[in-house]
């Protein structure tokens, strides 16, 4: 555990140097918003690469993973499901097609 730890906080610093604005959280499933997660999203090259995912996450998203994708209400301090099948700034979390997860 001491392991994770420490490397969870190694994972803090690099975010707070990181030049990316951008961020997209993963989620356990569709109707499990555990975090599993953290990728980076690169508006330029249309990539989501993974930042953070305690080595059980896929190295790299592509929209066709996805099973749902989500968008950060801050009124209603939840993630609500939006009808869109690509990624964009608007997009805040998604969680995968069982069959994509490592």
């Amino acid at each position: 555990a001491f392991n994770f730890i420490r490397i969870f906080f190694e994972k803090i610093k690099d975010l707070d140097e990181s030049i990316s604005q951008n961020f997209i959280i993963l989620f356990r499933g569709e109707r499990n918003h555990a975090f599993r997660g953290l990728y980076t999203y690169d508006v330029n090259l249309n990539q989501i690469l993974k930042c953070f995912a305690g080595g059980n996450g896929p190295d790299s998203i592509k929209d066709d993973d996805v099973l749902e994708f989500y968008k950060y209400d801050s009124g209603a301090r939840e993630f609500k499901r939006i009808p869109t099948r690509h990624f964009g700034r608007s997009v805040h979390a998604v969680a995968l097609a069982s069959q994509n997860l490592k």
